[in-house]
């Protein structure tokens, strides 16, 4: 029986499972309709963990009464620890994966080295495609890596986590990313900063990023903390970086300091002094609420002692422990609004300090215009939690 309901509407509905891969079977194992309008979405993004679940693939897709369509046009693709692959059977694989017309999203999971020469190979017929790519795992050799790089004309988003750089034979060697990167993204790369720092051409192995997203424990003692801020130096072109500190019990982010040792440090001043920097952004949403406050002390404490005002905006995300409603959450906030700081002006200035995402009422405290005086400087209340702010920039994470 012919659906009741519009096509288009069906097509919107679809469009939201996409992300609910069992919904969408169960609505698709509904109704033959369903089944082939829906068909576009079941494959929107495609998953390969293995050789065999390839194989498994094609031939599901070449059955004589396949329901699969002839072109698939996937948003993305993810190729998870595929290996080596015959010379009998690469051929034809290749052949098969020419008919996907990729749109955009290219990831790679890899368990050890570097990116199989297989997986290059499967990719060729995408490469003009590929706008973000996604590589999780392994320990990479830097020339095959800034090759394989290369070889997508049109890559604007790079993607990492828990990548590492062997530097063996190298010596000597620059790199750059290629200077259609725009919007770089490292998770879980603490080490990387110490590559980047030393093995990335001066002044333009970074210098087309201008959107950076770091999720790092942020730990002083972790290798490579110290040499990301000489790299941030390096970024002469970015407007947006994102912080997204991880909480661990015995290594957290170094936010527990009182705001008088703040103001011996540099990092914060090393941050809000970068030219061209628009918009900072501190996710404290998975901490717990002593690192926000705490946050947004030092940060008020830097931004009164600079001497040159600033256009930098420092969006600090609150923690979803952090509840309003709690008469003890709203003490916590407030007396963080109290917190002494003598050299700070106490001029009126611009508003460039901004906490989004706090879940409850607002104390009486702050009043009707969401603003607040912390070490006498003005700071804001939004709306907009973390992960509205983020939207797809997480995906694939």
């Amino acid at each position: 029986m012919t659906s009741p309901i519009p096509p288009e509407l069906l097509n919107l509905v679809f469009s939201y499972l996409q992300m609910h891969p069992a919904t969408l079977k169960a609505v698709r194992e509904s109704s033959m309709d369903f089944a082939m309008l829906s068909r576009a979405h079941a494959f929107a993004h495609l998953v390969f963990n293995n050789v065999d679940h390839i194989l498994k693939f094609l031939k599901l897709a070449s059955a004589a009464h396949s329901t699969v369509p002839r072109t698939l046009r996937p948003e993305s693709v993810c190729f998870r620890d595929i290996g080596a692959i015959g010379d009998d059977l690469l051929p034809k694989i290749c052949d098969h994966m020419a008919q996907i017309h990729l749109k955009h999203s290219l990831a790679i999971h890899i368990t050890a080295g570097g990116i199989p020469p297989v997986v290059i190979r499967l990719s060729g017929a995408w490469r003009n495609n590929v706008r973000q790519l996604s590589i999780r795992g392994g320990t990479h050799s830097p020339g095959p890596f800034f090759d394989c790089l290369a070889s997508f004309p049109q890559l604007q988003l790079l993607a990492l986590r828990s990548f590492q750089v062997e530097e063996v034979g190298i010596a000597g060697q620059l790199f750059k990313l290629p200077t259609t990167v725009t919007h770089l993204s490292l998770s879980h790369c603490a080490p990387l900063w110490s590559f980047l720092g030393s093995r990335m051409q001066p002044g333009g192995g970074l210098n087309g990023v201008q959107d950076l997203y770091v999720q790092e424990v942020f730990f002083n003692g972790e290798d490579g903390i110290g040499d990301m801020r000489a790299c941030f130096r390096e970024l002469h072109s970015v407007h947006t970086i994102t912080l997204d500190p991880v909480y661990q019990d015995d290594r957290h982010p170094n936010f527990n300091c009182s705001p008088y040792d703040i103001l011996r440090r540099s990092w914060e001043a090393t941050l809000l002094q970068m030219n061209g920097l628009k918009l900072l952004r501190v996710n404290c949403a998975s901490l717990p609420p002593k690192f926000a406050t705490e946050s947004v002390c030092m940060y008020a404490i830097q931004f009164s002692n600079l001497l040159v005002e600033t256009k930098t905006v420092v969006e600090i995300y609150a923690p979803h422990s952090l509840d309003l409603s709690s008469p003890s959450a709203c003490e916590e906030l407030l007396d963080a609004t109290n917190a002494p700081n003598p050299t700070a002006a106490t001029e009126s200035r611009k508003v460039n300090l901004v906490i989004r995402g706090l879940r409850g009422r607002l104390p009486r405290e702050v009043g009707a215009s969401h603003r607040v005086m912390v070490c006498e400087y003005p700071v804001a209340f939004m709306e907009t939690n973390w992960e509205e702010a983020m939207g797809s920039r997480l995906d694939g994470f």
